[in-house]
Order: C-alpha cells, then sequence, then structure tokens
C-alpha cells in the first residue's frame, strides 16, 4: 500500500503545475465520484479503501482549481475526500455539500477560491402527468471568486438515472428536470447576458439527446458545450493534441461507453475559454476510482 501510495504521488507532483503557474488561468472539473460512501445503506455499498484513494489520486493527478462532484455520499465523506487529498499535498480551502432529503448520494464542490455566496435549490418542484415531482438532487448554484473583480457562477447538476422508476419514465423525468434547469439559465443570462456561467454534471444522456438539447437552449442564451477529449502524443513533434475520443462513462455490464458528463459555458464565459488547454486527463487507474471520467475545461483572465 505504502509503495502505491508513493508511485500515486510522483504522477500526482509530475501532473503539471497547479493552475498554471500564473494565476491568470483557472480550471473547472466535473466527476461522479460512483456512490463515493464511507458506510454501507440499505441501498447502496460502501466505496473500499482502494477505490476512495483512487479518486482523491484522479483528482491529484489533474489538480482542477474547482472539482464538482457528483454521487458524494455525505459531507463526512467529502472531507475524507479533501484529507486524502491534503495528504497528497493538494489543498482545496473551500467547499461545499447540496444535502437533498431522502436522496444517499449528493452533489458537493472542492474549491481553490473563495465561495462567496451558495444559492443552491434544494425543493425544485415541476409538473409531470399532471402531478407535482421534485428535482432529485437538487440544482447546486455557487458564485465563486476567481479574483477580485471576476465571479464565477457554478451550477453543478446530477439529472435522473437511466435506471427505470416506478413513480415515472425515467426519459420523461430526465427531461423535465432539463427543462428545470434551462429556466434557471435563462433566467440568469436574460438579467446579465455577460455572467461567466458554467454548467456542470452528469446529466445522463447522450449529446443529440433532447434533454441535452435542452439544456443547452437556443438564441443569445445558448450554451457551449466544451467537450472536452483525450489528448494523445504526436510521435513526430513530440506534443500532445486532442482526440476525437470524449467518452464519460463506461457501462460494464454492455461494455458500452456513452459521454453523459458535460461542461456547458455561457456566452459571457465562452472568450475566456482555453479549448487547448480543455481535455480528459488520462489518468492511468481511472476505472477503480469510478465508472465516470474526471473531465476538465480551462479559462484565461486578461490582466
Amino acid at each position: 500500500m505504502r509503495l502505491a501510495f508513493c508511485v500515486l504521488s510522483v504522477l500526482i507532483l509530475s501532473s503539471g503545475p497547479w493552475a498554471l503557474g500564473e494565476g491568470l488561468t483557472f480550471s473547472v472539473a466535473s466527476f461522479n465520484v460512483n456512490n463515493y460512501r464511507l458506510e454501507a445503506s440499505n441501498t447502496r455499498k460502501a466505496r473500499s479503501d482502494a477505490a476512495r484513494s483512487r479518486v482523491a489520486g484522479a483528482i491529484g493527478f489533474s489538480r482542477p482549481d474547482i472539482v464538482g462532484l457528483q454521487e458524494m455520499g455525505s459531507p463526512t465523506a467529502l472531507n475524507s475526500l479533501r484529507s486524502e487529498l491534503s495528504r497528497l499535498g493538494v489543498e482545496y480551502p473551500f467547499s461545499a455539500f447540496l444535502d437533498i432529503e431522502n436522496q444517499e448520494i449528493q452533489c458537493a464542490v472542492l474549491s481553490r477560491f473563495p465561495i462567496l455566496e451558495d444559492l443552491s435549490n434544494h425543493n425544485q418542484e415541476f409538473l409531470l402527468y399532471g402531478r407535482a415531482f421534485k428535482v432529485l438532487r437538487g440544482i447546486m448554484e455557487l458564485v465563486i471568486e476567481i479574483s477580485p473583480g471576476y465571479h464565477l457562477r457554478l451550477i453543478n447538476v446530477h439529472l435522473k438515472s437511466r435506471l427505470p422508476a416506478w413513480y415515472a419514465d425515467e426519459s420523461d423525468y430526465r427531461l423535465a428536470e432539463g427543462q428545470v434547469l434551462r429556466q434557471r439559465i435563462d433566467q440568469l443570462l436574460i438579467a446579465n447576458s455577460k455572467m461567466s456561467l458554467v454548467v456542470i454534471g452528469d446529466l445522463n444522456d447522450s449529446p443529440d439527446s433532447r434533454v441535452i438539447r435542452t439544456v443547452l437552449g437556443k438564441g443569445r442564451t445558448r450554451l457551449t458545450d466544451c467537450r472536452p477529449r483525450e489528448k494523445n502524443l504526436s510521435v513526430q513533434q513530440g506534443k500532445e493534441r486532442p482526440s476525437g475520443i470524449s467518452w464519460t462513462h463506461h457501462f460494464e455490464r454492455r461494455d458500452g461507453y456513452f459521454r453523459y458528463d458535460y461542461i456547458l459555458i455561457s456566452p459571457g464565459l465562452r472568450p475566456d475559454w482555453r479549448s487547448d488547454l480543455s481535455h480528459i486527463p488520462s489518468y492511468p487507474f481511472w476505472q477503480v476510482a469510478s465508472d465516470h471520467r474526471l473531465i476538465m475545461a480551462s479559462f484565461g483572465l486578461e490582466e
């Protein structure tokens, strides 16, 4: 175990400078940590020590300045992850946890930058089949101070899974949640068209689905899909170049690869987006950490 920790530490220390060293570029990541629970419940198992260690390793290897998490079990589990990251030399002084009643997996955020406001919606309701339902895991919404005068609005969500439910068709439910999310996005961008807004999370649907098209929106408030991709090493020039590989979720039972995890940005944030630095990190033990891969996008600020 000690040898594994040493190897992991070397990988993290050699994976690149924190926030690119200059302080003018920051990165945002999204990571479904696959049921990161310290204790088992009636319906969910606890993650093993090895799996939780790999989750920390994936974040430490990638070193995002802000990471939105899905499927976090509890505030205690989040603090456990922060402690493991600190042990690896990666510190996140600020955090937020969206605690939704009767949910065993939640959304959370770890950040190097101060979280000024938590505007999360715990009880957002909508009508489906003439009945009232709630967004299952809420809508996490934070205002984060990247630098004096530059505030980032971050929304972190985890839409209804693709598993069948007795109370509604899973695709209808997810679409209704996506419509609620889009309403909030429109509300923000109509009020402030220049807002730096990033929407991240596990949306549990493919890019060509009605759900994703709904969340992206249309016209002047349409979001841009950053679509992080793997990087391949160019043998001829010795440089890493983006590949076309952008899947984020491996469904082992069907041996299927899907893109369900997204980083979507507002028109106001698009000029700051560094597409050349946005990618899916090639972490060697990703499948032990989660059935999802961490994705990240980078943004550059002018002096």
